[in-house]
């Protein structure tokens, strides 16, 4: 496949770009709002904003990263609707093959996620 890399000064590079993954409204333990990249990229943050709650004394969610536990974040059901959690992260995401996604582990929920990331000077970006 054919691949094109960039410059160092690529104004590529001085953007921090935001994905909206969109709304879920999701089941317990299963995996949601999964973002993947052709190119190397940071996380830099992901908002989790709740939408709706089931009645649980508190909400987990799990961050994954490649279907592996990388953090958790713990929500009081009594307050939040239309909270924002933020996680901070400055892991890289180096091929498609990786992959960050989200699970909620108690009851069920709808959730707005977004995450907010940036490419890594020198990419390889593969065009298929």
């Amino acid at each position: 496949m054919p691949e094109r890399g960039f410059n160092y000064d690529h104004p590529h590079y001085r953007v921090v770009r935001q994905h909206d993954a969109g709304v879920f409204d999701v089941a317990s333990a299963v995996a949601f709002a999964h973002f993947r990249s052709r190119l190397n990229i940071v996380v830099h943050t992901i908002d989790i904003v709740v939408v709706s709650a089931a009645s649980v004394a508190s909400a987990i969610i799990t961050l994954l990263h490649n279907a592996s536990v990388f953090t958790m974040k713990t929500f009081d059901s009594a307050n939040t609707i239309g909270r924002v959690a933020t996680l901070t992260l400055t892991r890289t995401l180096a091929s498609i093959g990786e992959v960050y996604s989200l699970m909620h582990t108690e009851g069920g929920g709808e959730y707005h996620v977004i995450y907010t990331y940036q490419v890594m000077p020198q990419s390889e970006v593969t065009v298929a």
